[in-house]
This record gives structure tokens, sequence and C-alpha cells, in this order.
């Protein structure tokens, strides 16, 4: 007759050991309360409840719900609780003498346990600890998983046997664990909010002979006599006979059974009942050998067992096992291939036992839960397989609870993988033999000499070295990689560099500097092709810093903008400036801007700019200086190159485009330049020239997919990645981009001039972007990405040329998860609210709106606010959905870490200032200014918004006959607006929608 197994999932033993090697501490409700005259009290702390759980007579129990908070833990109490007049113990708990009890005098710990919450974060344990009566010590915390818990870990679903040493709660101070007062079932703290362990909790002993906690074993074919039926040993558990099975007995190992397949079947083990009699009786039973088919459906079990294979295995062969069964008509599984983490050492050879291990989770589909299995199956590879078809040796075919390790994949030769991990993302790996270039290397602090072809040399800077490059050099290099110093100064003559890709890895130091006293420059030029086979992703062909530093420095511009004194005419070569402040500042040869102020656009029409006959015409003008004089006025005459083509008006500025430092794509190169920089490398960009950089452009992104495919077992961060999808439009490729950068960076004094979709971007950063001139940004001129941005945006000079795709956030913001945002043109777009913008100037017209606030908080409220120095302490480490629990009842205001306050706009735009999904108690901007020179539009946009306050400022509407709004409102709380203090200048309407 064969044995029968049977699964023992939850196991509530009756403790009954002697007094001096166990005793129990809780049991039922009685022993919630203490001992002696009533009435009772409690011998629980905090937040408990006592329930009972009934599954039938022999699991009828009571148990402990214990929800803690994040202040409070919950548990029990010992000792006295209540004396007499002469001092006797009247009310105990834990005994009836009234001591504190001594946890040393036992060895062990012991109870069942469940988690209620099964969604608990990454970093909260449910844990247990110990207090003193006096002193008032505390114990070592012990998390409740690992080896302290049956099965790893606690869960919501099955009782688990928690055993703990109590010598694991010994500390230095206290290291007796006499005097016990409490035992505590604790609280994960505050920084995890209402996310809290909930414990169930019953059986607590002190006992010096634990309970065994697994693993659980439960044998599905270990020996050949688990090949037949328990009824008759002349009916078989496999699913064929000879010469597809077959089974060998070895007294001195393990007997193995072998499945042979074929193009045409598949070969294994049956399970449950495979045959029944004429009463319906099981006459044919396999594992379990009671007559039902089993369930697998249990997914803390793992299959696991002992295997060889030989066959001619390929890409599309390769050895692999699925389950059948669910009923009639039967199912399948998910079909596992055996190899990379299922094996030992990641994959199944002919001439040596390897140990596979996988969680009978995988097997799952949706449509089968694995119940009523009804065998388990080695793979053919089919028809179309020419070569041998697998053959597998098993053995010891188990379901464990508690896997068993495997031995690691041998890690694979760093000349196999294509990408390397930093700062959470991933970039191609640089080096010689991975590409067709000649690579050269600076030594003794010079740069190589030679005669170079263009765009076939690569130039390493080794960690040891410092360089200092002082050449005007025509050579195109593919790439520069930084790993020492490079220095570039303009002290003797003017200098250029042409690198493909400038490339600072995280030791690596550049500094660029211009001599204010000498009038030389530096020209980084970038002119290269993307090669998409080595850069997929495309982050090459620029400036990239993985953790270097790069400080450049230019000659101060200290007017990098002035009004104009007096309408400039088109067809004439003269502006005037008021006052003197440029006179000596802008020189003969520099260059300045015009913004775009023609008035009457009708921007607001739905077919614009379709709607204006012959189309619109940018009229936004860049000039060179040929002459500089002071009038008897005292303003400044600047003459031009050339004559104007449009009239600028009076109320704009001019903005100073030269600097001493220009990084620039060269006019010949076949891909577009960006900047990134990551990581903990300072980036400090002060009067710097940035043009026709950006390749991101305002179309819907398109990112490039890459997976590791391989199944190679490469050491942390680095991968062999292959291509699923070939983007067309990248994320993240801008002029200036601080991404993810842990350190306080700058972009002072600079010109960004022209870019396909964002000009400077605070990405998870603090950046100070501040007395900046952005020119042509068609996306936005700056933008804060995600929501988590300190730093400052101050004093900068915002140009639009009339481009973006005028279209606003919320139309991509769904299908991108939050990504594909800023596009509608803008002057300064902002995701959050911890920033400060101030004293920033907009003009010209800008395709949405020249200011704008997108607070919605999808897809961001998890995101942490980063570690970067100068960052508000209180911020640091935060989610928005811990800063806005911590400023409860009060809420987060765009005033509480940040400001908007004195930034103004002067030109043409459908909203000035556009504020989406503002909630709190009233966020305030202050002294916004916005003079509008369209003929429809809104001047301040609410949406979604609850409460917001405007305090000072000025709203005004230049073009006669114009429709423009003053504020409207969609779908919002109230807005306080003092009229006497905003005034509003010819507006068509001061407030609409449901203001």
């Amino acid at each position: 007759m064969k044995k029968l197994f049977l699964f023992i999932l939850i196991w509530f033993p009756v403790i009954s050991l002697a007094q001096d090697s166990s005793v129990s501490i809780w049991q039922t409700v009685l022993d919630g309360f203490t001992t002696g005259d009533d009435p009772a009290e409690s011998c629980l702390a905090n937040g408990y409840t006592v329930q009972n759980e009934s599954n039938g007579a022999e699991d009828d129990f009571d148990f402990l719900e214990m929800k803690v908070s994040p202040w409070h833990n919950a548990g029990l109490l010992f000792g006295c609780k209540a004396k007499d007049s002469s001092w006797k113990c009247i009310k105990s708990c834990f005994g009836a003498n009234g001591n504190n009890p001594n946890f040393l005098d036992f060895k062990y710990l012991t109870f069942l346990a469940k988690n209620e919450n099964d969604d608990l974060q990454p970093g909260c344990l449910p844990s247990v600890s110990l207090g003193k009566r006096w002193p008032m010590y505390t114990s070592n915390v012990v998390n409740i998983e690992g080896e302290y818990v049956q099965r790893q870990s606690l869960v919501s679903h099955e009782w688990r046997r928690v055993v703990i040493p109590t010598s694991a709660f010994a500390t230095a101070e206290w290291p007796s664990l006499d005097g016990v007062k409490n035992l505590w079932f604790r609280s994960c703290g505050t920084d995890f909010g209402g996310n809290q362990p909930i414990y169930k909790v019953t059986n607590i002993d002190l006992t010096d002979d634990p309970p065994s906690i697994g693993p659980e074993i439960i044998p599905i074919w270990t020996s050949v006599q688990d090949s037949f039926a328990k009824e008759d040993d002349s009916k078989i558990c496999m699913t064929h006979n000879t010469p597809y099975t077959s089974t060998t007995q070895d007294p001195t190992g393990f007997d193995t059974f072998i499945a042979a397949t074929d193009k045409w079947r598949s070969v294994g083990l049956r399970l449950g009942c495979q045959g029944k009699d004429s009463s319906w009786q099981c006459n044919h039973s396999c594992f379990p050998w009671n007559g039902k088919n089993p369930d697998f459906n249990d997914f803390s079990f793992y299959l696991t067992f002992q295997a060889k294979v030989n066959g001619d295995f390929t890409d599309t062969c390769k050895p692999s096992i699925g389950f059948s069964g669910g009923g009639w008509p039967r199912l399948n599984s998910n079909k596992i291939v055996l190899e990379d983490g299922y094996v030992d050492a990641g994959k199944l050879i002919s001439d040596e036992w390897r140990r596979v291990v996988i969680p009978l989770s995988d097997f799952a589909t949706s449509d089968w839960d694995l119940s009523n299995m009804y065998s388990v199956l080695f793979h053919s590879c089919g028809t179309e397989h020419s070569g041998a078809q697998p053959t597998y040796t098993i053995a010891q075919m188990e379901l464990m609870d508690v896997p068993p390790e495997l031995i690691e994949i041998p890690p694979a030769s760093i000349d196999l993988a294509t990408h390397r991990k930093f700062n959470n993302f991933w970039y191609p790996i640089f080096g010689e033999s991975r590409d067709d270039k000649t690579w050269v290397y600076a030594s003794n602090g010079m740069w190589p000499s030679g005669l170079f072809a263009d765009h076939q040399v690569v130039v390493v800077i080794p960690e040891e070295e410092s360089v200092t490059f002082d050449m005007y050099d025509t050579t195109k290099y593919d790439k520069v990689i930084v790993y020492g110093s490079l220095i570039i100064t303009a002290s003797t003559s003017n200098i250029l560099l042409r690198p493909g890709t400038l490339i600072v890895e995280t030791t690596g130091i550049i500094d660029i500097s211009t001599d204010p006293s000498k009038g030389y420059t530096v020209t980084i030029e970038i002119d290269a092709e993307i090669d998409r086979n080595l850069d997929p992703e495309e982050t090459t062909v620029g400036v990239l810093s993985l953790g270097g530093t790069m400080n450049v420095r230019g000659n101060p511009v200290m007017n990098f903008m002035a009004p104009l004194n007096s309408t400039a005419i088109g067809g004439t070569s003269t502006v005037t400036i008021a006052g003197t402040s440029v006179s000596t500042e802008w020189k003969i040869g520099d260059d300045i801007v015009l913004p775009d102020t023609q008035q009457g656009l009708d921007v607001s029409h739905w077919n614009f700019p379709k709607n204006i006959p012959g189309g619109y015409i940018d009229q936004t003008e860049i000039v060179t200086i040929v002459g500089v004089e002071v009038d008897l006025d005292g303003n400044t005459i600047l003459s031009l190159s050339s004559p104007l083509q449009f009239n600028h008006n009076i109320g704009a500025h001019a903005g100073h485009l030269t600097r001493s430092v220009t990084f620039v794509t060269s006019p010949s190169s076949l891909d577009r330049g960006h900047i990134m920089y990551t990581g903990g490398g300072a980036m400090n960009f002060q009067y710097v020239r940035l043009e026709q950089f950006g390749r991101t452009t305002i179309d819907k992104i398109d990112n490039t997919v890459m997976e590791d495919v391989s199944g190679l077992n490469f050491v942390d961060d680095l991968a062999q990645m292959t291509v699923m999808h070939q983007g067309s439009n990248q994320i993240a490729r801008y002029v200036f981009h601080a991404h993810l950068s842990r350190v306080e960076s700058y972009l002072h004094g600079s010109v960004i001039l022209f870019s396909p979709r964002n000009g400077c971007v605070h990405h998870d950063s603090r950046v100070h972007t501040t007395n900046n001139l952005i020119v042509g940004a068609t996306g936005s001129g700056v933008f804060l990405e995600d929501g988590t941005e300190t730093g400052t945006v101050i004093n900068n000079f915002l140009v639009g040329n009339g481009h973006g795709s005028r279209g606003g956030d919320d139309g991509r913001f769904s299908t991108s998860n939050g990504k594909d945002m800023g596009h509608g043109g803008f002057g300064i777009w902002a995701r959050g609210q911890f920033a400060t913008i101030e004293n920033n100037r907009a003009e010209g017209h800008f395709g949405l709106a020249p200011f704008a606030y997108f607070i919605h908080p999808s897809f961001i409220e998890k995101l942490k606010i980063p570690d970067v120095p100068g960052t508000p302490p209180q911020l640091v480490g935060k989610t928005l959905q811990d800063v806005w629990r911590m400023l409860k009842p009060n809420s987060l205001t765009i005033q509480t870490f940040g400001s908007f306050q004195d930034n103004t706009a002067y030109g043409t735009w459908k909203t000035g200032l556009d504020l989406l999904y503002f909630g709190g108690n009233g966020s305030s901007f202050v002294g916004t200014e916005l003079v509008a020179l369209a003929s429809s539009g809104r001047q301040i946009s609410t949406t979604h918004t609850s409460f917001l306050q405007l305090e000072g400022g000025m709203i005004e509407a230049v073009f006669p006959d114009n429709t423009i709004v003053g504020v409207w409102c969609n779908n919002g709380g109230p807005l306080s607006i003092n009229y006497e203090d905003i005034p509003m200048i010819d507006v068509f309407q001061e407030r609409g929608g449901n203001c």
C-alpha cells in the first residue's frame, strides 16, 4: 500500500510542556486581564482588539489584533498593576506574583502571527521588542522576517509560526532581560504615516523547546516507487511508457527518472486521480495518492528538483517545463525555460546535476490558478526543431516553502556588456575595442599630437593626467573622454575644440575660462552623428557628465538686458537704449536680440496661426552692433550692421547675446548637441552662450526601449542591451539639463539661443538659474520637471518666438504618465511649488504662456525630494505626500518653501499666467505684471484650483477692441483678488468662467 503524504499548512500545537521548559503568556481572552481581585484590569497596551477565529472545532481560538499608529506601539504588559495599603500586589499581569519576568529564563519567545497589511513600504517591517520596568531600557528591536518566521515573512492570508531566541533581544545596556514590563509589537514610525503593520497574534509562549518553523517539504517524486499508483503497482504515474520514460534506483544516491521527448511528445508525471472503477472510486492514484487532484495554488511554495539534460539546443529550442490541469478541457500553465535565475549557474548541462527552483506563481496564468492539477510536463521543442529533442534526467522533485539557494551564475565578461548603469539610468560603455575609431591618450600633461582625420579619433585624458588645452584646433574629434583634468584658458589666443561628444567621467574635471583683460574667446563646437548602434538612447553628441565636474566661466556681463527708449523702426539701422548703462559694455561686433512686439494677433482663435492671411511671421530679430554712442539726452544709440525688418515697440527690452565662451552645434553636424549632467559632480556655467543645442522636440515623446534579454550574469550595473523599439523623439536631450544632480548647480549670466524643446531643465535637482537670456525655446525656456525641484529661477530674460505645440498639458498627461509636458510654448513651466521664481521678465510671443504651473499630483506624489546641499532640511527625503501630511491642516502653498513674485511679461500669449491643479490654503502670486499685445486670450487662468491669492501687480491689454479676459476660473474654488491693488487696464472683461 502506498504511503500517504498530507499537506499541512497551519498547525496550532497544544502547549503541554513541563513548567520548567515552557510557560504560556497569552492564549485566550482571559490572559489579557490581571489576576487578583475584581474588577480585573487590562494587560494589553494601546491599539488592540481581541477576536475569535472559528474554523471548526479544532481551530477555534482567540487572537489579538493590534493596530499600531505612527506614534504608538501595541502589546502586552507584565508585572504588578495595583497594590494594597501594605504594598502587596493585588492585580498582576502574567502570573499572580506581581513580579516582572526575566525572559532569559527561557531560550525562545514563540507565537503564531499574521500581518494584515500586505502593502507595507520598503523599510517598514513587522517587529517586536521588550521594555524594562526600571531603569526604563529598551531591548534590541527584532524584525519578524527571515530565520525567525515560518516561510521567511508574515502575510495576511495564513498564520505563521515565529520563533525568536530571547538572547536576540539582549543589549549591552540590558544584557540580563530582567524586569520585563512590556512586549511591544512595533510601529514603523512617522516616516511611514498611516501605512503600518496590522498584527494578529496568538499562542504567545516562552519555551526552551521551540516548535519547528520549517522549511515545509512536500515530496512529489523522490523514489522509483513514486512512479506507480497507490492501488496497483502495474499502473504507472508517468505520462508515457518506455521508451519515453524510465527509472533508475540508486541505493547509494538518489533515484532518478528519465523523460525523453520527441517532436510530438512532451513527457513527465501524472498527478492525482488517473482512473476510477465502476463505483466512481479512484483506483489509479498518483501524487498525492489520496484519489484527488492536487492544487498548486499556494504560491508561497516553490517547485524544486535536480536535473540533467541532453539535446541539440538553440535560441528556439531550450529545456522547459509546464503543468496541465484545471479540469476539462485541460488548461496549460506558463512554460518556464530552465535557465538563468531558475537553475544553478544559469543553465542545465548533461554531465552534472544542477538544482532547479521555480516559484509556483510563475506558472500561473490569467486563466488558471493551478488548481486541479493533472500533470507535470517536460517539453519537447516541436516539429520545427531539426536536432535532437530534449531528454531530461530528474531527481528529488519536491514542493518547498523555503527555496534552496542556487549556485550563482559566474559573472559574464564585461566585454559582452553594452551598457552601464549610472545614477539609475543606462549609458553606453565606451572602450577602445568597442568602435572603429583610433584612441589616443594624453600623457605628461600634453594633448595628443598628430594629424588626425575628422571624426576618426577619440582623445582620452587618463585619471592621473592634467592637460592644458590652448589651441585653435579645427580637428573634429569623435569623442573627448575626461577621467583626469582638462583646463582650457584663453589667455594668449582664441581657442577652438571640436568634439563630437565631450564626456566627463566621475573622476573628471573640466575647467574653462577666459580673461576679461585679454578679449580672447573659447568655442566648443559639437560636430557629429549619433551612432545608434552604440547609443540607441542617444545620450551622446554634446556634453555628457556622469558625476564629473565642470566649471565654465566667461567674461562677466552685468547688463544682459536693457529697455528700449523708443520704438525701434523697421527699415532703420539704429536702436536707442534707455540710459548709458550699456554704453561701455555692449561693444562693436556683439549680437543683440529684439523681441517680437507685433500687436493684434488673435491667438485664442481655434485655427491660429492658420487664421492669419499669409501665415504667422515671427518678428524676433538678432542683429549685430557696428557702432555705440551716447546722445545728448543720455541714452545709448546702437548702430546695426543691417536695417531692421520689423518695428520693436517701446516697453520691450534688447538682450545682449555675445559671451566669451560659446558652446555651439556646428552647421555641418548631422545631429544637434545637448548638455546633460547627473550624479554628484558640480556643474557651474557662468556667462556662457549655448547655441543651437537641444535635440528633443515638441512632438510626442517617443523613447527608445531597451532590454537585457541576453541571459548573461553581469556584475551589478552592467547589461547587454537589445533594442526593442528605436525611438524617434528621445526625452531629456535638452540644452542644459540637470538630471538627478546631487549637488547645487548654477547657470548664471548665460545665453540659451534656440532649442527645439526646452532650454534649462531642472529635473529632481537643485539648480540656480539666474540672470540668463533664453531665446526661442520652442517648448519651455525654464522647465522644472518633476515637482521635487528646489533652487531658484531669478532675474532671467525669456524671449518667445511664437513656437510650441500651443496645446495644454492635459492632452498628453495621462498617456505619458506625466512625462510629456511643457511642450505648449512657455517661458517658465513648473511642476511643483518648492522653487523660488522671482523678478523674471518674459517678452515676445509664447505659444501658450510666459508663466505656468501644473501641480497635478498623479505620477509624482511618491517621488522623494533629493538630499542636495541647500535643500530645506524638513523637505529632504520626503515625498510630496509626506510634505502634505507634515503641513496639515495648513497645507502646502507656493510661499511655504518657494515663491512666485515680481515676474513680468510683455508680449503675446493665450494665457499670461496659467495655473492648474493648485490645492492648499491659498498660494500667493505677488506683483505679477502682464501686458498683452494680442487681440484675444486670458491674462490669468486657473483650472481645478481650490484657492489662490493675487497680491499687487498689474493686468493690461494694449490692443484696441480686444476680447482679453483679466482673470478666468475653471472648475475651481474662490480667488482672493484686491482689485484696488491690481489695476486691470483696458481688458475686455475683468473676470470670466466661474470666478
